[in-house]
Order: structure tokens, then C-alpha cells, then sequence
């Protein structure tokens, strides 16, 4: 019976890593099409406003292919292959455009949204941009669905280690 209960197990496994990986690929395909024609969408010069909404869709979109892609990674956790990517990246800018995802949620409910930056923090990082925008993201998404009044604040400032490397401290509140 432990034989049959591991094989039953194994089995169940075996298939959701397929469904999810099935999954996210059929949603993948639609989403390049939404960042494809946001992209297009930008190019053609248009108005100031139209543009700011264009850019905010192009953010949106691009970290829902991540979070689909993070899906595909999935088995790779749990193969042990997953790996942190490594790449430059304006953390202000990252920063700047999960406060504009989250800004409309503090909105609705009155809240009011800080970002407090320390100076220690470089504007300029290398890391992955895509892991750490979405734990941010799910934070403060938490922090404004569940807080009734008051605020959400994230804080970040940095150490510096040796050899120019930071650890970066982020937090919470709300």
C-alpha cells in the first residue's frame, strides 16, 4: 500500500507539473500578443495621456508574463534547477511602477501608500528584477486589500557589503 500511495502521489505530481506547464504556455502566447501591440501601440506617437496608460499596460503585462513564466518555473523548483537571474536594473524606476500598480487599490479604500527609499539605496542594482518586483507586488497587494484604514509603507534601504555588493532590506507596513 505505501508503494501504491507514492506512485499515486508521484503520478498526481507528474500531472500538475504538466497542466501548469501547459497552462502558462497557452496563456503565454495571448500576453506576448498584449505586450506586442502595447509596444506597437507606443510607437506610434501617441498623446501624452494615451502614452502614460500605454506604458502602465506594457508594466502590467510584463510582470503577468512573469508570473506565467515563474509558473513554467514551477517543475524546475521542484527539480532543484531554478536559478536567481542576475542583470542590471533601475530599482527607483521598479519601484516607481509597482507604486503606480498599487496606487489605485490604496486609492479605493482611502489609504494612503508610502515609499520610503533610504539614500543607502543605488538607483542602479544588479539582481532579478522580475523576483524581487513580484514579492513587492504580492506584499503591498496583501497589505492594501487587508487593511481597512490607515496606510501601506514600504521601506527599503541597503548595507553595503564588501567587494561593491549591497543587501538590500525591504519592508512592509500597513
Amino acid at each position: 500500500t505505501e508503494r501504491n500511495a507514492l506512485a499515486t502521489a508521484e503520478a498526481a505530481n507528474l500531472a500538475q507539473r504538466d497542466f501548469l506547464a501547459r497552462m502558462s504556455h497557452e496563456i503565454r502566447t495571448p500576453m506576448n500578443g498584449v505586450l506586442g501591440m502595447t509596444h506597437l501601440a507606443i510607437q506610434a506617437n501617441p498623446p501624452p495621456a494615451q502614452l502614460e496608460y500605454l506604458r502602465k499596460i506594457q508594466s502590467s503585462a510584463s510582470l503577468l508574463l512573469g508570473i506565467i513564466n515563474d509558473i513554467l518555473d514551477f517543475s524546475r523548483i521542484e527539480a532543484g534547477k531554478l536559478g536567481i537571474e542576475k542583470h542590471g536594473f533601475n530599482l527607483h524606476e521598479m519601484v516607481e511602477n509597482i507604486r503606480e500598480l498599487i496606487l489605485p487599490r490604496t486609492n479605493e479604500k482611502d489609504l494612503s501608500l508610502v515609499i520610503d527609499v533610504d539614500p543607502s539605496v543605488p538607483e542602479y542594482v544588479v539582481g532579478d528584477e522580475l523576483r524581487l518586483s513580484q514579492v513587492l507586488l504580492n506584499l503591498l497587494g496583501n497589505a492594501a486589500k487587508f487593511t481597512l484604514e490607515g496606510s501601506v509603507v514600504l521601506k527599503m534601504h541597503a548595507d553595503s557589503l564588501p567587494s561593491g555588493v549591497i543587501r538590500l532590506y525591504c519592508s512592509v507596513e500597513d
